[in-house]
Order: structure tokens, then C-alpha cells, then sequence
């Protein structure tokens, strides 16, 4: 499972190794770096660049260069993958209290049914966490 740490774990050597905000390197370093097959570095790599923290040119070979965004910096400072999910899981939990306050003024089967839905994903999220 490719977690939420392994991928601020790559993020932080890209925003602190990096004063002149590039970086070149192999797949096959990385994935030794980071004890991650190369193809999940590649994947996390390429997320990174579709959201606009690098831009990430993959070579033939497994070669690489990447230069790194002010956006990446942002992001990391602001608590990266692992803050992203703390938020979520803040606001999930939000959430629960603001329904469980709506039993007295529910029906009782629309609020289990409520409940029973809003259990599930906080039961997976909370699984999903546990895995990061």
C-alpha cells in the first residue's frame, strides 16, 4: 500500500536535498532510497506532477530529472499527505458529532440508516489510517 508517509518521505527529500529545486536521478536509487519498487516511486513521482508540486520527466532507462515547484515547499510545510489525512479525519469526526445531535429530531429508521452510512466510511477511513 503506497501511504500517505511514503509519499511525504519522498517529498522531503525533494524539498530539502534540493536547494536548486531540481533534481536527476534513477528509478533504481529512489526505490533502494525508499525501499519501494520503482514503479510505485514512478507513480508517486507522477501524481506529485499532475498535481503541481514537480514536473517530472521520465527517461528511457529509468532515468529521471524533476524540478521542483514552490507548490511542493507549500505543501509540505502545510503537513503534506499525512495533514491532508489528520484534516479529514478531523472533519469526519466533526461530522459523526454533528449528526449523532440529529437522533432526537430524526426518524428513527432515516437515522440509522444515516448512521449505519456515515459508520462505514468512518470504519474505512479509520482502517486506511491505520495502514499509514
Amino acid at each position: 500500500m503506497i501511504t500517505p508517509i511514503i509519499k511525504d518521505n519522498i517529498l522531503e527529500m525533494l524539498v530539502s536535498d534540493c536547494p536548486n529545486m531540481s533534481y536527476s536521478g534513477s528509478l533504481e536509487s529512489m526505490s533502494q532510497k525508499f525501499s519501494q519498487p520503482e514503479e510505485v516511486v514512478n507513480q508517486i513521482l507522477d501524481q506529485f506532477d499532475r498535481k503541481g508540486l514537480i514536473k517530472y520527466r521520465p527517461f528511457m532507462g529509468g532515468s529521471f530529472s524533476i524540478s521542483i515547484k514552490v507548490d511542493a515547499h507549500d505543501y509540505f510545510l502545510s503537513g503534506g499527505h499525512v495533514g491532508e489525512y489528520e484534516i479529514m479525519d478531523l472533519e469526519l469526526n466533526k461530522l459523526k458529532t454533528e449528526i449523532l445531535s440529529l437522533e432526537k429530531t430524526m426518524d428513527k429508521n432515516k437515522f440509522d440508516k444515516l448512521t449505519t452510512s456515515i459508520n462505514t466510511i468512518f470504519n474505512f477511513f479509520t482502517a486506511v489510517k491505520a495502514n499509514t
